[in-house]
């Protein structure tokens, strides 16, 4: 008599073996050494989703020069150090001769917006390349900084308020009420220290300074 297996019970069968078989476990000897074919197991072929290009010798050393066209401005020239400069210090560069905040700035190089990160020979941007910079809708400019103003020195105090007759007119009166006959010699005397703690006084400075003195007589 003959056993007749279904192929769908034969491959159940199969299955189930050699599932139970997988699953023990396998015991070596301590002085147990893997054949060279065991360790040598061959490795699927690499699969590449993209194809690789060879970009050939680049100097990436070469200053690079490029002109900066903006929207609604003169076109100007900016030069990076090397191609390998990326794109946001280049931003940074064009802000100071721009005005326009780095932030608000969008580069654009044979229709493709720029990325920070990214350098200027991955863009293959070479030397002589236009760039189009364009201001980021609702962007507004930043106001012009204001310049800090510095405080005025005593010498510098001295010689604005030396330069009115004001303050020689009240000396006088003050010295012709408490020095009687000696008030010239002690103005006189007071003109020479009052020039000496002013320090160093232009030609245009000290004439103002004579003229008042002279007006407060």
């Amino acid at each position: 008599m003959s056993l007749v297996l279904d192929p769908a019970e034969e491959l159940a069968f199969a299955t189930h073996f050699l599932t139970q078989v997988g699953v023990k476990s396998r015991r070596f000897k301590q002085t147990y050494e893997p054949s060279p074919s065991e360790l040598s197991t061959p490795l699927p072929s690499a699969s590449r989703p993209f194809v690789l290009r060879d970009a050939g010798p680049t100097n990436t050393s070469t200053t690079v020069t490029l002109t900066i066209k903006p929207l609604k401005s003169a076109a100007f020239s900016i030069s990076a150090t090397t191609a390998l400069t990326p794109i946001g210090d280049l931003k940074a560069r064009i802000a100071r001769e721009s005005g326009i905040p780095v932030v608000a700035q969008r580069l654009v190089f044979a229709g493709k917006g720029l990325v920070d990160s990214k350098t200027l020979q991955d863009y293959e941007i070479a030397d002589g390349a236009t760039l189009h910079l364009m201001r980021k809708p609702g962007m507004k400019e930043e106001p012009a900084a204001v310049a800090e103003k510095k405080p005025e020195t005593r010498a510098e105090r001295l010689k604005r308020v030396g330069g009115g007759s004001a303050i020689w007119k009240e000396l006088r009166t003050v010295l012709k009420a408490h020095a009687g006959e000696d008030a010239d010699a002690v103005f006189n005397e007071f003109v020479k220290s009052y020039h000496g703690l002013c320090g160093p006084l232009t030609a245009a400075q000290r004439e103002a300074l004579q003229k008042a003195e002279t007006q407060s007589s």
